[in-house]
């Protein structure tokens, strides 16, 4: 009987240690990031004005859409579908790329990057919006048919075909 007293304490503080452990290695598997941008930035079919916004997976289990929120998560300012993509290495900071632009239009979100994953989201974009940031931004952009392509760009003294 002696020995079963000395071993259940013993027993039931590695039983701790192991939840202690097990709980402290638990990653968020939402990606819950809070964005603070100071300037509009353009998502599919909206424009988030300046401020700060929370993003999040929908549901960690599909991992296709993005949930965006305002600061304080009251309001779900929409649903984006993206699909994974790749870069040679990961960051310990939250990494977001635009499609470049013009000044004093709206840049559009390409790419999400969650801290420490080299894989990704890259947000897909309506046919119509898709067209426009490409042939503003000069880049392709992805839509649920394929990817956009930017038309021929006009330089001063040239006219379009």
């Amino acid at each position: 009987m002696k020995r079963v007293t000395k071993i259940a304490p013993a027993v039931a503080l590695a039983v701790l240690a192991w939840a202690g452990l097990v709980a402290a290695q638990q990653v968020d598997t939402n990606e819950r990031t809070f964005l603070t941008f100071t300037t509009a930035v353009e998502m599919p079919g909206v424009t988030l004005q300046p401020g700060t916004y929370v993003f999040r997976l929908a549901d960690p289990t599909r991992r296709n859409v993005v949930q965006v929120w305002d600061r304080d998560e009251r309001n779900m300012l929409g649903h984006f579908t993206f699909v994974e993509t790749r870069r040679p290495r990961r960051s310990e900071e939250t990494v977001v790329m635009f499609k470049e632009t013009q000044e004093g239009v709206p840049p559009a979100i390409q790419y999400w990057y969650y801290p420490g994953h080299t894989v990704g989201k890259e947000f897909i974009y309506s046919k119509d919006q898709a067209e426009r940031i490409a042939k503003r931004s000069g880049a392709p952009v992805r839509t649920e048919e394929g990817v956009v392509e930017p038309g021929p760009v006009a330089t001063s003294g040239q006219e379009k075909r």
